[in-house]
């Protein structure tokens, strides 16, 4: 028999149809043959073909649904991380006379006096930052297939400028480099992966 929701090919013993999860009840097959009994026109419903010969391929399954989410919460707890590595020590620096090791956050950073390249890579850290407020918000607002996209181009994005910004400070300056780094730089990994399934399931609603 056909399932009456999406029209997919069912065994007759089925309670339930394995792709849109509408329950066949015992009622409905009573009732369905027994109007092919009597030769009764079956429902458009009813004779709807089978999904292998089935153009409508964009209905998702309740597991693929389930897993959207969990994507959703693990990308929004990454970016949320990624914003608060703002405010974390993102280097080090000695002071050789008094042995003392001063920090700066992302946010101190902005106050360096630093020239050249460096002048440009002391916002990086606020760049970062707000990047991962924006895949926040895609990851809220989760408009399918977009913001997967985005966030995984947002997450490409990070991981460079984390790169460019430790290959920058170990080459141009005499400090050292702090947590602060590290955790956006896994933070944007994480947000790429998550987007890049995202793109996945977009395009095989039906896995």
């Amino acid at each position: 028999m056909f399932c009456p929701g999406c029209g997919r090919f069912l065994n007759n013993n089925v309670k339930e149809c394995v792709r849109c999860g509408i329950e066949i009840d015992s009622q409905y097959k009573i009732e369905k043959y027994a109007r092919m009994a009597d030769g009764v026109d079956l429902d458009w419903k009813e004779i709807t073909l089978p999904k292998e010969h089935h153009t409508d391929d964009t209905k998702t399954t309740p597991n693929t649904i389930d897993l959207s989410k969990k994507l959703c919460i693990i990308g929004s707890v990454c970016s949320i991380i990624m914003l608060i590595a703002f405010l974390m020590p993102w280097i080090s620096w000695t002071n050789e006379s008094t042995g003392e090791i001063i920090s700066y956050s992302g946010l101190s950073i902005l106050n360096i006096s630093w020239a050249g390249t460096m002048g440009i890579m002391k916002y990086y850290p606020l760049l970062l930052a707000f990047i991962g407020a924006e895949c926040i918000l895609l990851f809220f607002i989760r408009c399918r297939g977009c913001a997967d996209i985005l966030a995984t181009i947002f997450g490409m994005v990070s991981i460079i400028l984390c790169m460019v910004f430790y290959i920058s400070v170990i080459t141009y300056t005499d400090c050292n480099i702090s947590f602060g780094l590290p955790v956006c730089s896994i933070a944007s990994m994480l947000i790429m992966i998550i987007g890049l399934h995202g793109v996945k399931i977009s395009r095989n609603p039906s896995r």
